[in-house]
């Protein structure tokens, strides 16, 4: 009797197990036109992009940025993707805890930061930015700032 009411238990547990459509992280969807677009930490290699037209269907796109397209290569992580004008649109992303922009003609990249250039100086690290536009029209970009204090007790 204890064996058909474990292998029920087992199936429970197993069919009650479901996997997200997107494996990504730190994630961001721009609707653009009648496309929605994903964007994500998962790959070393780059940010990965997804398209969609109904927010569950979503088809691989490929690296929306990649190793080499900007100041650092490595740890690539919460991206966000805004459209500016009829065929730009920038992303701002943190690469290796370094906040940068880059630039493409197409929501599925490929994103370039031309000059590989940092958005605040090299020695501060930063992640996880996200992009406010006041009332006034003006533009922010808004970070976390990281401080590491290390208390070094005297002998």
């Amino acid at each position: 009797m204890k064996i058909p009411l474990l292998l029920f238990i087992l199936t429970i547990t197993v069919n009650c197990i479901t996997k997200s459509q997107l494996p990504i992280a730190d994630s961001f969807i721009m609707l653009d036109g009648d496309t929605y677009y994903a964007y994500g930490t998962h790959s070393w290699d780059g940010i990965e992009c997804y398209s969609s037209q109904d927010l569950r269907t979503w088809k691989y796109e490929g690296l929306a940025i990649k190793k080499g397209d900007t100041a650092e290569d490595r740890l690539f992580w919460a991206p966000e993707v805004y459209k500016l004008g009829k065929e730009k649109y920038i992303m701002y992303l943190t690469v290796n805890e370094k906040m940068q922009a880059a630039t493409s003609k197409s929501p599925k990249g490929p994103f370039k930061n031309e000059k590989k250039k940092l958005m605040v100086d090299k020695s501060i690290r930063a992640i996880d930015n996200h992009l406010f536009i006041d009332d006034d029209g003006k533009g922010y970009v808004l970070l976390i700032y990281i401080i590491i204090y290390i208390k070094i007790k005297n002998y």
